[in-house]
Formats: C-alpha cells, sequence, structure tokens
C-alpha cells in the first residue's frame, strides 16, 4: 500500500472514530429528528389524489374523401389537447361553476397545532359561500366567525377588525361594501373561516398549478387528469368540471367546423342549380334543332370518362375549399389534392384531344351532354353532403370521450409514513454527522502526540482528564477548597502522568544549568497552575525541598484558592524589599511563594536585580524551584523570567490549544533566546480517535 493511501485509510479511521466519540450526540440529535417524522407523518393532513382520463378520437373525412383516407384523415395532438384542457377557455368553466374565486380556509388559534388537533378528533369544519361579490378593497378578505345560535354567523373585515353584518345562512345581504351569502355552516360556535376573493385570473392560474395533464403511454390519445387535495369531494369535483368543460368546448369545436362547411356549401348550391339548368336548356335545344342524333360506342364511352373525371374534378375544387381553411399549400395533404388535381387534368386534356377528332355534330352533343350530366352528379353530390352535414351539425358529439369518470382513491398519497420516517432518520444522522465532522475540522486544538511532535517540542507528559480535579475558579475562592489533587486523590490517573512528568523532569535537569523550572502556558486556562502545583507537592513527597514560587502577578488566585495571606508575596519581594524568607508560607511539604498584592507593572519588575537574586537565594536553598508564569502569548514576563530559569515547560489544554498557538509561543521564546525543553498536554479525554495512543489514561 502507498503512503498516500495509507494517510487516507488512517484519515479514514480518525473519522470514524471521532463519530464515536460523539455517538450519543449523534443517537439522541438522530432519535429527535425521527420523533419530529414520526410526529409530521401522523400528524399532518391527508392528500388524497382525485383521477379521471379521456380518450381523443381520430376524425376522418367521409364523401370523396375516403380515397384519400390516408392522406387527409386528420389526427388531434395530445399534447395540443392536453394544452386546451389547461387553457383558460376550459379551466374558466370550472372556476366559475365551483366558485373558485372564493378561497375559504378553516383559521385556528394555533396554527398547525389546532389543525392538526382538529383532524385527531375527527372535527372537519366546513364552510360554503354561493355568493360573494366585495365592493371595497376592505372587503376582500374576511373572516366569519360562526354564531352561537344555529345557522348565524358574523363577518368581520380581515384587513380593519370592524364587524361588517350579522347574518343568516340561506339569506343574500347586500351593503356598501359587499354582497354575500352562505349557503351552509358545520362548524362548532366560535369557529373562524379566512374568506379570500381572487380575481377570476388568479383562480385560473391557480389551478393550471394545481391541476395535472399527462399522456397515459406514447401516442395513446388517453388523457389523465388528476389533482390532489386534502378534501376528497372538492378535489373530485374539480376533476369531473375540468373533464366535462373539455367534452362541451370540444362538442362546440366540432359543430362549427360542420356550420362553416354548410355555409359553404349553400353559397355553392345556387350556382350549380343554374348551370345545370342551362345544360339541360342547351342540350335539349341542340337535339330539337338537329332531330335525333344518336352517339357511336367509342364516342359514348369517351364522354362517360369525361363526366366521371369532371364530377371529381369538381369534388376536388369543393374539398379544396374546405381544407384550406385548415392548411396551407405546403401541407402534405394540401399537395396530394393538387397532384391528384393535375393527373385528372391531363386525363381530361387527352380525352378532349379525342373528342376534337370527331365531326362537329357528334363533338357539340358530347360537349352538351358532358356539361349537362357533371352539373347533375356535382349537384346531387352536393345536396347530399349538405344533407350529411345537417345531420352532423345535428349529432355533433365531439371526437372525445370519458373513459374513466372521476374516482377519488381512497387511500391517500401523501405522507408516506414509512418514507417520512426513514428520511427523517437518516436526515438526523448525517446532520449530526456532518456536524460533528465540520466541528472536528474546525477545531484546530491538539488532540494527538503527533500533532506536538510537528511543533518540533518533545511531549514530557499527557495529563489526563480528571473528574476530581479540583476547580480553580472563582466560585470556589474562601471556600476553604484548597486540597490538592495529589493529597486528595493520589491514585487519580492524572496524577500518575504528573509522576512520570517528574521523572521526565530529573533526566532533563541533569543537564540544566540550575535547578530553576519555569511552567508556562500558551494562553489562560490551560492548566499550568494544577500542573506546577501538583508537580512541587509530588517533589517534594520525594524528601526534596521544593519552593513553589507564584508569578503570575497578572490574575493569579493561588493565595486565595490556597487560603493565604496576599499581604506578603513576590510582588512585595520585588517592591518593598521584604526578606525572601518573609515571603515564603508552608504548604504541606513544600514551600509557596504567593503573588501578593498586585503591582501597577508587573513586566517591569523581573527586569530588576531584586528578582534575580531572589532567584539564585532560590536555587542554593532549595532542591527543586517551581515557577508558575503568566502565558507567553498575551504577555511577555514568561520571556523576560526564562532567561534565568534552567528548565522550561510549555502547558496546552487538549482540544483547546492549537497547532500554531504553540509553533507561536515557541518562537517568542527564541526571539529571547530561550529554548522550551518540553510540552505537557493537560485534559486529555480518553476517545476512540485516540484510544490506542492513550490506552490505560481513562480516569
Amino acid at each position: 500500500m502507498s503512503e498516500t493511501n495509507q494517510e487516507d485509510t488512517i484519515d479514514i479511521l480518525k473519522l470514524m472514530r471521532t463519530l464515536m466519540d460523539y455517538k450519543w450526540w449523534i443517537i439522541i440529535s438522530t432519535l429527535i429528528t425521527t420523533v419530529i417524522g414520526i410526529g409530521y407523518a401522523f400528524l399532518s393532513s391527508p392528500i388524497y389524489l382525485a383521477h379521471a382520463s379521456i380518450q381523443i378520437e381520430e376524425k376522418s373525412h367521409g364523401g370523396a374523401l375516403k380515397d384519400f383516407a390516408g392522406i387527409f384523415e386528420e389526427k388531434s395532438s395530445s399534447h395540443t389537447e392536453m394544452a386546451i384542457l389547461k387553457s383558460r377557455m376550459v379551466l374558466s368553466y370550472s372556476v366559475n361553476q365551483l366558485n373558485l374565486t372564493t378561497e375559504i380556509t378553516p383559521h385556528f388559534s394555533i396554527p398547525v397545532f389546532g389543525k392538526m388537533m382538529a383532524r385527531l378528533s375527527n372535527y372537519e369544519p366546513e364552510l360554503k359561500v354561493y355568493y360573494f361579490a366585495p365592493l371595497s378593497d376592505n372587503a376582500n378578505s374576511l373572516i366569519l366567525e360562526v354564531g352561537d345560535e344555529p345557522n348565524t354567523y358574523s363577518i368581520y373585515s380581515a384587513i380593519t377588525s370592524d364587524k361588517i353584518l350579522d347574518g343568516n345562512v340561506g339569506n343574500i345581504y347586500e351593503t356598501e361594501l359587499l354582497h354575500f351569502a352562505v349557503s351552509q355552516i358545520n362548524a362548532k360556535p366560535g369557529q373562524r373561516f379566512k374568506i379570500n376573493k381572487v380575481s377570476e385570473l388568479s383562480a385560473i392560474s391557480k389551478l393550471k398549478d394545481q391541476i395535472s395533464v399527462s399522456e397515459a403511454g406514447k401516442q395513446t390519445g388517453i388523457i389523465d387528469i388528476a389533482i390532489q387535495g386534502e378534501n376528497k369531494n372538492h378535489i373530485k369535483n374539480i376533476v369531473t368540471s375540468v373533464a366535462d368543460s373539455y367534452l362541451l368546448q370540444n362538442v362546440a369545436r366540432n359543430s362549427a367546423e360542420a356550420s362553416k362547411s354548410l355555409e359553404f356549401l349553400n353559397k355553392q348550391l345556387p350556382e350549380i342549380r343554374e348551370k345545370l339548368s342551362d345544360a339541360e336548356n342547351k342540350l335539349n335545344a341542340f337535339r330539337l334543332k338537329n332531330e335525333s342524333l344518336d352517339l357511336s360506342f367509342e364516342a359514348r364511352s369517351t364522354l362517360e370518362t369525361i363526366v366521371r373525371l369532371e364530377t371529381e374534378l369538381s369534388e376536388l375544387k369543393t374539398h379544396e375549399s374546405e381544407i384550406s381553411q385548415k392548411f396551407t399549400r405546403n401541407h402534405p395533404a394540401y399537395v396530394a389534392l393538387m397532384k391528384k388535381r393535375n393527373v385528372l387534368n391531363a386525363e381530361k386534356e387527352r380525352l378532349n384531344k379525342q373528342v376534337e377528332r370527331l365531326p362537329n355534330t357528334q363533338k357539340e352533343i358530347i360537349r352538351l351532354t358532358r356539361d349537362l350530366e357533371v352539373n347533375q352528379q356535382v349537384y346531387i353530390q352536393l345536396l347530399n353532403r349538405i344533407q350529411e352535414l345537417d345531420v352532423v351539425k345535428a349529432s355533433t358529439i365531439g371526437n372525445v370521450r370519458i373513459l374513466d369518470t372521476t374516482q377519488v382513491f381512497p387511500d391517500p398519497i401523501a405522507p408516506k409514513k414509512s418514507l417520512i420516517i426513514l428520511m427523517s432518520l437518516i436526515l438526523g444522522l448525517a446532520l449530526s454527522s456532518l456536524a460533528i465532522m465540520i466541528k472536528s475540522f474546525l477545531s484546530r486544538g491538539i488532540e494527538s502526540t503527533a500533532e506536538i511532535e510537528k511543533t518540533g517540542l518533545p511531549t514530557y507528559a499527557v495529563i489526563p482528564h480528571s473528574s476530581l480535579q479540583p476547580n480553580l475558579s472563582l466560585k470556589n475562592i474562601g471556600k476553604g477548597k484548597h486540597t490538592l489533587l495529589s493529597d486528595s486523590h493520589p491514585e487519580d490517573n492524572a496524577i500518575e502522568a504528573i509522576r512520570s512528568l517528574r521523572t521526565s523532569l530529573y533526566f532533563a535537569m541533569q543537564n540544566a544549568p540550575n535547578n530553576l523550572v519555569m511552567i508556562s502556558g500558551t494562553i489562560p486556562s490551560v492548566g499550568k497552575s494544577f500542573v506546577s502545583m501538583n508537580l512541587a507537592n509530588i517533589l517534594a513527597k520525594t524528601d526534596k525541598k521544593v519552593l513553589f514560587i507564584d508569578a503570575d502577578l497578572r490574575r493569579s488566585y493561588l493565595n486565595s484558592f490556597l487560603s493565604m495571606k496576599d499581604n506578603e508575596g513576590l510582588s512585595e519581594v520585588l517592591t518593598q524589599n521584604i526578606p525572601f524568607e518573609n515571603a515564603i508560607s508552608q504548604y504541606g511539604n513544600f514551600s509557596i511563594m504567593t503573588k501578593g498584592k498586585t503591582p501597577k507593572n508587573p513586566s517591569e519588575l523581573f527586569y530588576e536585580d531584586r528578582f534575580r537574586q531572589l532567584l539564585e537565594w532560590a536555587s542554593n536553598n532549595y532542591d527543586f524551584v517551581i515557577i508558575d508564569t503568566p502565558p507567553i502569548l498575551p504577555v511577555t514576563d514568561a520571556a523576560v523570567i526564562g532567561k534565568y530559569v534552567g528548565t522550561i515547560l510549555l502547558v496546552g489544554y487538549f482540544g483547546k490549544t492549537t497547532v500554531k498557538e504553540v509553533e507561536v509561543a515557541r518562537a517568542r521564546f527564541e526571539q529571547a533566546g530561550i529554548n522550551i525543553n518540553g510540552f505537557i498536554l493537560n485534559g486529555a479525554k480518553l476517545k476512540a480517535s485516540n484510544y490506542y495512543e492513550y490506552y490505560g489514561y481513562k480516569s
């Protein structure tokens, strides 16, 4: 396995261990979101689906177009019909029929919870308004409150809250603000309803968004109409109304086509009748003039063919007028008709040339007979077509039919309880895990010795967090809680770690120029005082003479914590030149010099020769001198003190102190010509992410 793959594996394992550290937080968060999901799934209003389907049948022309059914057949486009279904023309009928411009919603004092409780108690307040015409903007939005007496109510303006009227069910009221009538109330006294009047265009737009229109399959000609909603009767009425409206407009559209064709044919009929009469007169006159003439077999056959061609051409002309209203000249149907007409004209021209070779008398009788028979055929066809269209117009049923009547599915389609519960569980698990990963990513606190090694400092000790550690906060000042952990619970793992620090310190001080040990921190509240005091106590228990100096002249509370006076301490030694011995008190097995009174200029005091003299005296009179200094990052006191001591230890807190802070602290010391001997990681917590590193340090 490559080095990169190993690092990736380590990162994944670390991530999994980090999640394990917060497993209870993840479990609780997941349970909360799951409970919320269960509540939503079972308490939210059920959504039902109303459905109907319509079949679009193909339309084809009769008469002479039967020979060209494949070309002239007109097919309804499902996409076109679906667009018509959702058009304003169709939906406006449903909006007006169902009074959808009046929106009514029950009003609860606690909107969501009140609605849930009403549904759980099978209480479904219902109000039907059959007439609502606001005459003022203040009356567009109303609040109706059900009265204490049966079938009574009061109307208020939702905008101004002014009462408009008191009414009874069934009565029509006309005021200067509105015209209003209620047809039915099924609700408890005091129940309120919100009533809004919207424009017809807004209602149509809303219905268009709510209703679903789709084709069942591909090119089936079957259209599904569906809508979702909480009220079964309401959504059923909407789908039924939309389907009926679509059927009505379809019938009206087909009837209009028949009317247009009738109008055109009725205009053609007198002209054809006149031509027929004129042809009869001319033929009769010619026969009288030339007495009886018989056509030869060849001439008769030619005449019949010409008559047939003329009849077909006349029919094509009639239908050309009809399809020109629907198609352009480039449409395949129109082009096919023109080709057919050209073929017939060519055949007619050929026969006319044959007729030209006949004697003049025969030629004339053929021409007159042809005109008569052609006009007779055209006239008869026109009459038949008019009769057909009269029947079509009278019995038009459209080319669509309702295939499936409106039905509401008995079971709600939403909410999908099992899916919601599963998704809420997954969401809770994912969000809590993501939050932990983000927190882990953003947290730059040191949690392993490997991170310490990146700073170039050796790790002298990893001190586990102790639940028994005395709280060194202000709340314990003056309450006598001054027992060190090394005295009260010497078996604690934190104290065991400090004992290991003692051993490391022995080896570190072998090459040190003196027996002065400075313990500083990166920032406040990392536990340096806890480490330094317990280290002093543990060193003293090995029959060593130990002095603890509290050099944090700014914010140390050790004198109060240990219930010691602060009138004689380090500050007084440096400012008042009191004898060193007078500022030292005995605490258990070791000596302690508190900070004394807080001076005005702490940093300048450490530059005084008096401080150097103190350290020399302490070094000569004690085996170990432990100096607790302020943190290095906020102030420079530690850098000044560090010039005099032989061993320097830096304390950081687990998960709080960052690598960057350690690096900056080290740079501060190095700028002053001081080297840090080692690092102490305090407050370490046993986690899955560092289990193997800190195994055995559970406290």
